[in-house]
C-alpha cells in the first residue's frame, strides 16, 4: 500500500492479520500513533513506516522478534529507544532517522548481530557512543548523523571492517579520528564533519583504497596533511576545510587524480600557491581561499577546463 494518499490513522482492525509476514505503508500521508493492536503481528519480517506523519512514542519493538527490516523514517516520533531493539536478533536493517528521538542510543545494539544498515540520523540522541557498537561486525552503513553525541570515538569501531559508508557528521565527539578506521578496507565515504576532533588524518587512511568520500570539515584538525594522502587513488570528494591545518599543501595531492571537488579553504596552509592543482583534470570545485599562498597563478588554473565553481578568496599576494 506504499505511496498513496491514504491521509488517516493506521487502522487498528490491522493487528488482527495475525498471519502477515509483510507490512509496508510508507509514503501514504499517514497520521496520529501506532495503534497498540499492531503488537499482534508477530510473524512480521519488514516493517515499514517511513516518510508519514507518524508521532508519539515508537511501538514496543521487542514484540516483532522475527523482523529483519524495520524502517520508521521520517517521522514525528518521539521519546526514546527502549533497549528492547536489542532482542531484535534476525534484524538486517533499521532506520529511525529524520525523527524527533532523544535520550542516549539504545543499549544492546551489539546483540544485532546480523545488523548491516544502522541509520539514527537527524534527531536528538545525545551522550556518548555505545560501547557494545563495535560489536555489530556485520554493519556496512553507520549513519549517526545530526544528533548531539558527545565524547571521543572509541578505537574499537574499527572492528567493523565491513563498513562502506560512515557518517559522524554534525554532533559533538571530540579527541582524534582512530588510527584503527585505517582497516576499513571496502569503506567508499567518511564524514565527521561538524565535530570537535582534533589531531591530523591517520596515516593509517592510506589503506582506504577504494574510498572515494572523505569529509573532516569543520573540525579542530591542527597538523599537517600526511604526504600518505597520496594512496587514496579513488577519491572524488576531498573536503578538509574550516580547520587549523598547517604546513605546506602536500605535492602528494596531484596523484589524485579523480578528484571532482576539492575544498580546503579556512585553514593556515603556509605555501606558495601549488601548480601542481593542474593535474587535478576532473575538478569541477575547487575552494582553497582563507589560507596563506602566495606567488603568481600562472597558467595553473586555465588546464582546469571542467571547473565551475572556483574560489580563492582571501588568498596571500599574488
Amino acid at each position: 500500500l506504499s505511496t498513496n494518499s491514504l491521509s488517516s490513522s493506521i487502522p487498528s482492525s490491522l493487528g488482527l492479520l495475525t498471519r502477515l509476514t509483510s507490512l509496508n505503508l510508507s509514503g501514504c500521508s499517514l497520521m496520529g500513533t501506532v495503534p497498540g493492536m499492531l503488537s499482534y503481528l508477530t510473524g512480521l519480517y519488514a516493517l515499514d513506516l517511513s516518510s508519514n506523519a507518524l508521532n508519539g512514542t515508537l511501538p514496543k519493538l521487542r514484540k516483532y522478534s522475527r523482523l529483519a527490516h524495520l524502517d520508521l523514517s521520517a517521522n514525528s516520533f518521539q521519546g526514546t529507544v527502549s533497549g528492547g531493539v536489542g532482542k531484535l536478533s534476525l534484524l538486517q536493517h533499521l532506520d529511525l532517522s529524520v525523527n524527533q528521538l532523544n535520550g542516549t542510543l539504545p543499549k544492546g545494539l551489539g546483540r544485532i548481530s546480523l545488523l548491516s544498515h544502522l541509520d539514527l540520523s537527524m534527531n536528538s540522541f545525545n551522550g556518548n557512543l555505545p560501547e557494545d557498537l563495535d560489536q555489530l561486525t556485520a554493519l556496512t552503513n553507520l549513519n549517526l548523523a545530526s544528533n548531539t553525541i558527545n565524547g571521543t570515538i572509541p578505537d574499537s569501531l574499527g572492528n567493523l571492517t565491513n563498513l562502506r559508508s560512515l557518517n559522524f557528521s554534525t554532533n559533538l565527539l571530540n579527541g582524534s579520528i582512530p588510527a584503527s578506521f585505517g582497516d576499513f578496507s571496502h569503506l567508499l565515504y567518511f564524514d565527521v564533519s561538524y565535530n570537535g576532533l582534533n589531531g591530523s588524518l591517520p596515516v593509517s587512511f592510506s589503506r582506504l583504497s577504494a574510498l572515494k568520500h572523505l569529509q573532516v570539515a569543520n573540525n579542530q584538525l591542527n597538523q599537517t596533511l600526511p604526504a600518505s594522502i597520496s594512496s587514496l587513488i579513488s577519491l572524488t570528494n576531498l573536503n578538509i576545510s574550516i580547520n587549523f591545518i598547517n604546513g605546506t599543501f602536500p605535492a602528494a595531492i596531484s596523484s589524485l587524480t579523480n578528484l571532482v571537488a576539492l575544498d580546503v579553504h579556512f585553514n593556515s596552509m603556509n605555501c606558495s600557491f601549488p601548480s601542481y592543482i593542474s593535474t587535478l583534470t576532473k575538478l569541477t570545485w575547487l575552494d582553497m581561499s582563507d589560507n596563506k599562498f602566495w606567488g603568481p597563478l600562472g597558467e595553473t588554473i586555465g588546464t582546469l577546463t571542467d571547473l565551475e565553481f572556483l574560489c580563492e578568496g582571501g588568498l596571500g599576494s599574488w
